[in-house]
């Protein structure tokens, strides 16, 4: 017995059932007993309806026998499966036939958000668009389940809105094949384009590349770059999941899920946004171009390009993680690549640079790179790493691997590196390499690009001019000159430079030269009186520029306090100037301890924790250098001994050597001299010669 047959003894077992006395109440089943069916239409005939109820013939009591029915199993053997009317012309016309297989809407328009089914996308042309139901769509192409959706007819669409996706315009021909998927999605042969009227896709979360007919292995160019168009205009995310080929370069949205798809030839491109969200597939070559705050991720490519792209743009601020290429590229000729962080990335192609950093030879206005930092990246078995760029710039490298062939060249600051090479990175001299693994003799090891020669000339105290002063110091206020301490400097050497004064615009200046145009420092002030520096300042003397810089210093205590400056210059001469006071006049005091300015980006710092008195004890590099010269009255006789007595005895043995000034009556007097005795406390020197003899002893003990 099947449901219609168990519906209709339900209604007549209902009916028998015994009721209350209804006088004057007639049953539905009465009524067609008594009026029979030609009746029954003859009534909906008078109200304008007809209700077809397939064929049959009255029984005694008016009920219909469902067994008696002609063609009982066969669509529209049922009652009631359509509604008609007839009009003022007599003609019938059907509103509903739910069993109607050639038009389905003619049940689905009658029922609110109905929803009905087809095979492919090309049906959504010649389904009827009249009614509120929706369209299911199987999938883009017969037979294929993927790309389908849910649709909707919105009457007031644009039709030249059509994209072959999102928006599907019945009046655009599509036979439904691959082969013309292109003019579908272009919409070509549109035949109302100033027409309104479209299919819309229900877009809830995301949008896919099969929702715009990408399919698997085939040249998916156009479906991709539609579907990442779309996807942008709505702002949700796309996803890729179909592999195939790339004709060209396809523009991902801002948000994009490869889904694990292989994209073969093209090029992959996320251009000009913040804040883009691009992971899990893999390509030929992908590119960041002119991105901020970007997270891409997951994705393994052949060649992985970030390029500052635009004059208005560069790229700056981004993660890249998880990147394994065969190369990483950091082009920086348009603008600025700089401050990304590349996590646990590879470049591992053999006969290239698996990194390399560069203008193309033709650097612009802005073509810089530098605060990159690369941690826990891989560049081994490529030629290694490489910064190219005309502007030295520096870029970090932290705990990173190259082994098998690959080699460091150029501006990198090396916090850690795994390196089987038989020798160490070849920084430029403003990098630094710290932490180098230790199991390579040949490499291990820290270095610093320092230079021990001081640009400021005895800045150090081991040079001093006929004022006993370092040559590089000057100073506006004439009471400024060395002033002996009775205490311990941080420098070594007991003794600064400076005084008292009183007036408007007064300075203490340091002159240097660095051939690099630029230059690292640290200066050593001592203001017992708690007087600092009311400004500092660097003046580029190719080009008179002068610029300030903040007033930071460190507090070593006794007033001994400790200031670092650098900056870069047009030429190769600079002084930083310490102003005691501004426009107005005022008393102060001023004092200079110690400086080094180095031409690299690492300035020693001049320190020792002894000191003695000035002339006889400097420190030089950290090293304790005594120096001085000692006179040697006339002295009759063949030889003459003279002791010369260290301020504080050294900790070792030092080395000492001296150099002998005759006096202007004695040249060709002395005939030999010779060092008699060392000591950690002093030095003795026998000087030979004829008659007698007279001059100056200038030595040096380290």
């Amino acid at each position: 017995m099947n449901s219609h047959e168990r519906d209709e003894q339900r209604v007549s077992a209902e009916e028998n059932q015994e009721q209350p006395d209804q006088s004057g109440k007639v049953s539905r089943r009465d009524v067609l007993s008594m009026i029979g069916i030609a009746g029954v239409t003859a009534a909906a005939g008078g109200l304008g309806l007809i209700a077809s109820t397939g064929t049959a013939e009255a029984k005694g009591n008016g009920g219909l026998d469902h067994q008696q029915l002609i063609n009982r199993n066969s669509p529209g053997s049922h009652p009631a499966t359509a509604i008609s009317y007839v009009a003022p012309n007599g003609s019938v016309n059907t509103v509903q036939d739910l069993s109607n297989s050639a038009n389905t809407t003619m049940g689905a328009t009658l029922i609110g958000r109905s929803t009905v089914t087809v095979n492919a996308l090309a049906d959504l042309i010649s389904t009827p668009t009249a009614g509120n139901h929706h369209v299911s769509v199987r999938g883009y192409y017969n037979g294929d389940n993927q790309g389908g959706g849910l649709f909707y007819w919105d009457a007031g669409r644009a039709k030249n809105l059509h994209n072959g996706g999102t928006i599907i315009s019945p009046t655009v021909p599509w036979n439904g094949q691959k082969s013309t998927l292109a003019a579908f999605l272009a919409g070509t042969g549109e035949t109302q384009s100033s027409g309104a009227g479209c299919w819309i896709r229900i877009v809830e979360s995301s949008i896919s590349a099969a929702a715009f007919g990408a399919s698997e292995g085939q040249d998916i160019t156009l479906p991709m770059q539609a579907a990442s168009d779309a996807a942008a205009e709505l702002s949700v995310p796309m996803i890729g999941g179909i592999s195939g080929i790339l004709s060209g370069d396809l523009l991902l949205p801002k948000v994009f899920d490869g889904a694990g798809a292989r994209y073969t030839g093209g090029r992959l491109i996320i251009r000009t946004t913040k804040f883009p969200d691009v992971h899990n597939f893999y390509c030929d070559t992908l590119m960041a171009q002119a991105v901020w705050h970007s997270n891409i991720r997951s994705i393994e490519c052949d060649k992985f390009i970030v390029d500052g792209y635009s004059l208005d743009w560069g790229t700056f601020w981004n993660k890249f993680e998880n990147i394994r290429a065969g190369q990483i590229i950091l082009d920086c000729q348009a603008q600025a690549v700089n401050s990304n962080e590349f996590l646990k990335c590879n470049g591992n192609k053999p006969d290239v640079y698996g990194l390399l950093i560069t203008d193309n030879g033709l650097p612009g206005a802005t073509s810089e790179s530098h605060g990159n930092n690369f941690i826990g990246c891989d560049f081994s078995v490529s030629l290694g790493i490489h910064n190219a760029t005309a502007v030295h710039q520096q870029n970090t490298l932290t705990n990173c691997y190259l082994e098998r062939g690959a080699r460091i060249n150029g501006n990198f600051l090396i916090l850690g590196m795994n390196h089987d090479s038989n020798s160490p990175p070849a920084v430029s001299p403003y990098s630094h390499v710290i932490g180098m693994t230790q199991h390579i003799p040949s490499s291990r090891g820290d270095m610093f690009s320092v230079s021990l020669q001081n640009a400021a000339i005895g800045g150090d105290w081991s040079v001093r001019d006929v004022n006993n002063k370092p040559p590089a110091f000057s100073a506006t206020f004439g009471s400024a000159g060395v002033v002996p301490l009775n205490t311990n400097t941080p420098y070594g050497y007991k003794a600064v430079y400076g005084g008292s004064g009183n007036g408007a615009f007064q300075y203490i200046e340091i002159n240097f030269e660095v051939d690099t145009q630029e230059f690292s420092s640290t200066l050593w002030l001592y203001c017992p009186n708690g007087n600092m520096p009311v400004a500092i300042m660097v003046i580029d003397v190719a080009s008179g520029a002068e610029s300030y810089r903040d007033i930071n210093l460190y507090d070593f205590g006794n007033h001994f306090h400790l200031l670092r400056v650098s900056g870069k210059l047009t030429g190769t001469a600079g002084k930083i100037r310490l102003l005691a006071t501004a426009g107005t006049s005022s008393a102060f005091t001023m004092y200079l301890g110690s400086v080094f300015i180095s031409a690299y980006k690492g300035a020693p710092l001049p320190y020792h924790s002894l000191s003695a008195s000035p002339v006889e004890t400097i420190v030089c590099g950290a090293s304790e250098v005594k120096r001085g010269i000692k006179n040697v009255p006339n002295s009759i006789g063949t030889h003459v001994d003279v002791t010369v007595t260290f301020g504080a005895a050294f900790t070792t043995m030092p080395a000492f050597t001296y150099s002998l000034l005759p006096g202007s009556s004695y040249l060709g007097n002395l005939t030999k001299s010779e060092l008699i005795n060392i000591s950690s406390q002093g030095a003795t020197i026998r000087i030979y010669f004829a008659t007698n003899w007279s001059g100056d002893l200038h030595w040096q003990a380290i």
